[in-house]
């Protein structure tokens, strides 16, 4: 499976997907919009060859890269995707192991394994506490927007 497969894929489910060159990595990525209008989506980039493959897994704890190399991988993608969308991602996912087949490994602690079986088990949720955090990040985003445009109006 290639990033122009996904993205037929997303097109066969009505998604609109672009294919971007590579920022910065090496490889190329694929944005698929769930929701043109407020461009919402997922980022999906992915690598093809042994070479690219072994650097991704370089990166990974040891017993986490053992446990991919056992499975085989013919290609390999991380998708990055916002809270909200999880469970339409979670229906791409079942599609696209519908028509591939395989697996997918989830970058949990024990990196969990799906396939069409149990795709409806994938957990996307975000813990309490990487939610709790990210709010405050928010906020405080949010703050700083806010007094940023204040000075902006006053200097008017």
């Amino acid at each position: 499976m290639t990033l122009e497969d996904m993205a037929r894929l997303a097109l066969n489910k009505g998604y609109q997907p672009e294919i971007f060159a590579s920022r910065g990595t090496g490889m190329p990525w694929l944005k698929i919009y769930h929701n043109w209008s407020e461009q919402r989506g997922w980022e999906i980039d992915g690598a093809f060859s042994d070479e690219e493959l072994l650097d991704i897994l370089n990166s990974f704890e040891p017993e986490h890269a053992y446990r991919v190399i056992d499975c085989e991988p013919k290609a390999f993608f991380g998708i990055a995707y916002q809270y909200d969308t999880r469970e339409e991602l979670i229906d791409f996912l079942k599609y696209i192991l519908e028509e591939y087949g395989g697996w997918i490994g989830d970058d949990d602690d024990e990196f969990t394994i799906y396939t069409l079986e149990n795709i409806d088990c994938l957990n996307l949720d975000y813990s309490p506490e990487f939610l709790a955090s990210f709010e405050e990040e928010l906020r405080q985003s949010q703050a700083a927007w806010k007094a940023k445009q204040a000075l902006k109006d006053n200097s008017l």
